[in-house]
């Protein structure tokens, strides 16, 4: 028994200084640069998991194609809304025109890959901050597997965002990076500049900072087109087109009476989305980062050794600070819940976590011991970001399949005896875009393939193409009854109604089939609505908390 032990231990000594040895020889560079593989390689499986089971929502669709008597070249330049959206465009484009609408996962690649080019360089910014390769992987984390980005990594048309962001922080690293020569340096940073600009509005911060940052090392003149680049861009877009500013704040004292609510608002719903704590911490949180940005900045002597860490830090700083402020500016006459719904979260965090994660190793990664504690933490934090990701994305593909159920559905009735009443949305609340006329459109071009519906689905699409409101005729029907507030009444197959609200203040009804769970809400204006149908079936309507007069 004492020779086996004996045995073993001198085995066991063996292995270890051989393994020891190994981990001496080991280059920390390749071993940093294959953990960052394989952390890219894992995150590319997630999303590829989590986005083929989605589907095309909303501003997707019109990502398809130019209206009709419109220039393709002129589609792309133009803004969607008050976004210069041109390779998300031209990337929809090219697909459905390809493919159709079939392999939405397709779609979404360039928005992964741009995401995954997005960790890459806040890997590189870190390395110009924090002194550990292993903390730089680490933060990387986080960031790519972002459970707060969920409904921007899942969504293909967020195409704009990742490929802006990520344009963002390379052109922001091209710029303080001590690696490139001056004519590198040039060509990157005006072909970045050119690539993000044109890619959506989340570059402008990061482009903006990049700018500056090259101003603040005495590179004056790349610095000034770096920032002219998408400044110049945003002044003609809104000469050349008309942009909505609905959304936008409108004066001073609104920024003032409101901005800090909607910030911290902004801030608030980052935070919860990304770290499983409960609000009552979120408020200590933020003000505790705040106090640690703040520490930084005065603290000189920084564990790197030099003022490039400290530019860094400030600059990406500077990113995300004004990626705040265009946001606070031009979404501030929105709604506060509704900006703060995560839309915004992705833009914001991608340079909050990388802030975040310096200003923890700035102070306490001065040991072995403490680094092998940041690590672990910062990959706990991801691994409980994958399960929250996951969850999240397949409640988000089941909401979508509603979308898909309704316009294959209606695509198959297209090809029946199925007529229409107007020229309305087959799916008005997640394709409201798509008309009957533009989905037959589609049929006709082997661009969607219709799939028999469920009788649910065929009712939905009933109620929803076969019921039109139109403005009131000034001759009401001769039946006219009241409807009390929260009643339903039945309608007779073929009949055309007159509705309006008693009060004459706007109201609403719903409108079903009798032996169907499918419902439309139709809007009830002060001065009335006529409902007119082709439906052929009877159907109810339901008061909201308003009474009605209803004439047939």
């Amino acid at each position: 028994m004492t020779r086996f032990d004996t045995a073993v231990d001198r085995g066991v000594t063996g292995a270890h200084r051989r393994l020891l040895g190994l981990w001496r020889r080991l280059d920390p560079v390749v071993v940093a640069r294959v953990a960052l593989v394989l952390l890219l390689v894992v995150t590319a499986l997630v999303l590829w998991a989590n986005v083929r089971g989605q589907w095309f929502i909303y501003d997707e669709f019109d990502y398809l194609n130019p209206p009709e008597g419109a220039s393709w070249i002129g589609w792309l330049i133009t803004p969607h809304n008050e976004h210069t959206i041109l390779f998300t465009k031209l990337w929809f484009s090219l697909l459905y025109n390809t493919i159709g609408l079939q392999g939405y996962w397709l779609y979404a690649a360039p928005m992964i890959i741009s995401h995954l080019a997005g960790g890459v360089a806040v890997y590189k910014l870190l390395r110009l901050v924090i002194p550990s390769r292993a903390v730089a992987v680490a933060a990387v984390a986080p960031v790519l597997l972002m459970a707060a980005g969920v409904g921007t990594l899942t969504w293909a048309g967020q195409f704009q965002y990742t490929a802006a962001t990520a344009a963002g922080l390379w052109v922001l690293y091209c710029a303080l990076s001590p690696a490139l020569g001056d004519r590198s340096r040039w060509v990157w940073m005006m072909a970045l500049s050119i690539v993000g600009t044109f890619s959506g509005s989340a570059y402008i911060p990061l482009g903006v900072a990049a700018g500056l940052a090259a101003i603040s090392l005495r590179r004056y003149l790349l610095g000034i087109v770096t920032v002219l680049i998408p400044a110049v861009w945003f002044v003609l877009a809104r000469v050349f087109w008309t942009i909505p500013s609905y959304n936008s704040a409108h004066s001073i004292t609104q920024v003032l009476r409101d901005g800090p609510e909607f910030v911290y608002a902004l801030l608030n719903k980052a935070v919860n989305d990304s770290i499983p704590v409960s609000d009552s911490f979120t408020t200590p949180l933020l003000v505790v980062s705040t106090l640690g940005v703040i520490a930084y900045l005065a603290v000189r002597n920084a564990p790197v050794g030099s003022s490039r860490a400290r530019r860094t830090y400030l600059f990406l700083l500077v990113g995300l600070v004004l990626s705040l402020v265009i946001t606070l500016v031009g979404r501030l006459s929105r709604d506060v819940a509704e900006s703060a719904s995560g839309g915004y979260s992705y833009f914001i965090l991608i340079a909050a976590i990388p802030l975040f994660v310096a200003t923890i190793a700035r102070f306490v990664s001065a040991t072995r011991l403490a680094v092998a504690v940041i690590v672990l933490l910062l990959a706990g934090w991801s691994a409980i970001n994958i399960v929250g990701f996951g969850e999240d994305a397949r409640g988000l593909a089941d909401w979508k399949a509603s979308n898909a159920a309704l316009l294959t559905g209606a695509a198959y009735l297209s090809q029946q005896e199925f007529p229409v009443v107007a020229d309305a949305a087959p799916s008005p609340g997640l394709a409201p875009t798509v008309t009957w006329s533009e989905l037959t459109g589609m049929v006709d071009a082997g661009r969607i393939d219709g799939e028999e519906p469920s009788q649910l689905t065929a009712d939905q699409v009933s109620l929803n193409v076969q019921w039109a409101a139109v403005e009131a005729d000034a001759d009401a029907g001769t039946s006219c009854s009241t409807v009390p507030a929260n009643t339903t009444v039945a309608v007779a197959e073929g009949t055309d109604l007159e509705i309006a609200p008693i009060d004459g203040a706007a109201t609403s009804a719903t409108l079903a089939y009798p032996t169907s769970d499918a419902t439309r809400s139709i809007a009830v204006p002060a001065d009335g609505t006529e409902l007119e149908s082709v439906a052929g079936r009877p159907a109810t309507v339901t008061a909201a908390g308003t009474a009605l007069t209803l004439c047939r």
